[in-house]
């Protein structure tokens, strides 16, 4: 896919800013994994893990 219309640069741009937000509440939910409060209520914390690694 060619990124040089504007309008699949927005794509690509918004795509990337997405990305990124992924990253780092991956990262929030790594880092506090032994916390339930990052976790949903529902989930088990093993079942978590397996998602996560």
């Amino acid at each position: 896919m060619a990124v040089s219309s504007p309008h699949s640069f927005a794509l690509f741009k918004m795509l990337n800013e997405w990305r990124d937000i992924i990253r780092r509440q991956a990262r929030k939910v790594i880092a506090w994994q032994g916390e339930a409060v990052y976790l949903p209520k529902t989930v088990s914390l093993p079942k978590c893990r397996h998602i996560l690694l």
